[in-house]
C-alpha cells in the first residue's frame, strides 16, 4: 500500500521520551499527506491483550494506529528495548500488530526450528499449528537501528500524559520525568552545533556503572579501557563510570558524577575519536547512533550480529572490529597520529 494512501497516525504515548523524541520527531516531519496526532488514551485493542503483568513494556515500546483512505487500518509498534533476544518480545503484542520493529533484532534466531524451540510453551493452538504460527510471526518482524535522543521543535506533541494509567504502567513520577527528559533532549539544531566543537580531547569515554552481577564481565572490560585510556601518555583522555550508587565497589578514582544527555553528548562531541562498545545484552548500543549523529570516527567491538549494522555503513566494518580495549586503545593512537584517518 502506498504511503499516500494513508489518512491518519496516531501515536498512543506511554513511552520514555528518550526513545521516542527521535521517532515522534520523523513522522511530525513526514506528516505532509497524513494527519499525524499523539494520544494519550489507552486504545481498545490494548484491553484485547494480555499483558501478564507486562503493563510496564510501553516505556520501551511506541504503539502506532494507521488509518488508510480505503477505510483500513493497521495498527504497528516500534519496541526499543536492548535485547536482542527473541524471548523478551511479547508475544500477545506481537500477534494483535500487522507490523512488530524491533531494535537488535536478531536474525539469526528467526529459523522455524528455533521459534518452536522458543515459542512453544507461549503457542495456544498447540504444537499442530506451531510451525503456521511461527511462520506468521516471523513476517511481522522488521530490524531497525536504535536512535540517537533528539527532537524538534517545542511542541504540544511532546506533553505527557497527565493521569496514571495502570494499563500501561503510567504514573505520576513519569509524568514529571517526561517534562525533564524534553528539557534535557537536544535539538537537531543542538546537535549540529555540537558537530563544530573545538576538539579539546583525544578521546571521551564516559560509561555507566551498573551494579548487576550479571553485567561483571562488560564493566571489567569498561574498567580496564578506563584504565588503558588514563593510562597512556600520548593521549588526553577524560573517562569514568558515570554512577552515583551506593553500591560502587570499584575504585574511586574512576568515578564521574552523573550529568545530564546534552552534557554528556557535548563532552563527547569534544573528542577526536570515539569509542564504541556493545550495550549491555550484547546488543547495538545507543552510543553508537549517538556518535553517529555528532559525526565522530569511531573505533570499537563489532556488532554481535551483521543485521546490526546501519543500512549503507559498510564502512563500520573497518572501524568495529576490536575486541580488547588493548587493540582499542591502539587504534586510536593510529587514527590520532594519522588524522586522514578521521
Amino acid at each position: 500500500m502506498k504511503p499516500t494512501s494513508i489518512q491518519k497516525i496516531i501515536f498512543y504515548d506511554f513511552c520514555n521520551f528518550y526513545y521516542s523524541a527521535p521517532i515522534l520527531t520523523g513522522f511530525v516531519e513526514l506528516a505532509d499527506d497524513y494527519v499525524f496526532q499523539v494520544s494519550h488514551k489507552v486504545p481498545d485493542a490494548l484491553y484485547e491483550i494480555d499483558l501478564k503483568g507486562k503493563e510496564g513494556i510501553f516505556k520501551n515500546v511506541l504503539l502506532f494506529r494507521a488509518s488508510f483512505l480505503n477505510n483500513e487500518e493497521l495498527w504497528f509498534c516500534v519496541d526499543i528495548s536492548d535485547t536482542s533476544n527473541l524471548n523478551a518480545i511479547h508475544l500477545p503484542l506481537l500477534d494483535r500488530v500487522s507490523i512488530y520493529f524491533k531494535v537488535n533484532l536478531d536474525q539469526t534466531q528467526m529459523s522455524p526450528s528455533y521459534w518452536a524451540r522458543s515459542f512453544a510453551q507461549d503457542t495456544a493452538d498447540g504444537m499442530g499449528n506451531l510451525e503456521g504460527k511461527s511462520i506468521e510471526r516471523r513476517a511481522k518482524l522488521r530490524q531497525i537501528m536504535p536512535c540517537s535522543p533528539l527532537r524538534g521543535p517545542l511542541s504540544l506533541a511532546q506533553l505527557p500524559r497527565l493521569r496514571t494509567g495502570r494499563e500501561v504502567g503510567w504514573k505520576a513520577r513519569d509524568t514529571l520525568s517526561r517534562f525533564r527528559h524534553v528539557y534535557n533532549t537536544p535539538t537537531i539544531e543542538k546537535i549540529s552545533r555540537m558537530r563544530d566543537a573545538p576538539k579539546e580531547y583525544d578521546v571521551v569515554f564516559l560509561t555507566t556503572h551498573y551494579d548487576s552481577a550479571g553485567y561483571a564481565t562488560q564493566m571489567d572490560f569498561r574498567e580496564e579501557m578506563i584504565r588503558r585510556l588514563r593510562e597512556n601518555r600520548r593521549l588526553h583522555c577524560r573517562t569514568g563510570f558515570v554512577s552515583n550508587s551506593r553500591n560502587y565497589c570499584r575504585d574511586p578514582a574512576l568515578i564521574e558524577k552523573p550529568m545530564k544527555l546534552t552534557r554528556y553528548l557535548a563532552l563527547v562531541a569534544r573528542g577526536r575519536v570515539g569509542i564504541y562498545v556493545r550495550g549491555l545484552k550484547d546488543c547495538a548500543s545507543f552510543k553508537l547512533t549517538q556518535m553517529l549523529s555528532l559525526g565522530r570516527p569511531m573505533v570499537g567491538q563489532p556488532l554481535k550480529s551483521p543485521h546490526h549494522y546501519p543500512e549503507g555503513q559498510s564502512l563500520l566494518n573497518d572501524c568495529l572490529r576490536f575486541e580488547s580495549p588493548s587493540s582499542i586503545v591502539s587504534q586510536v593512537e593510529k587514527i590520532i597520529e594519522q588524522p586522514v584517518l578521521q
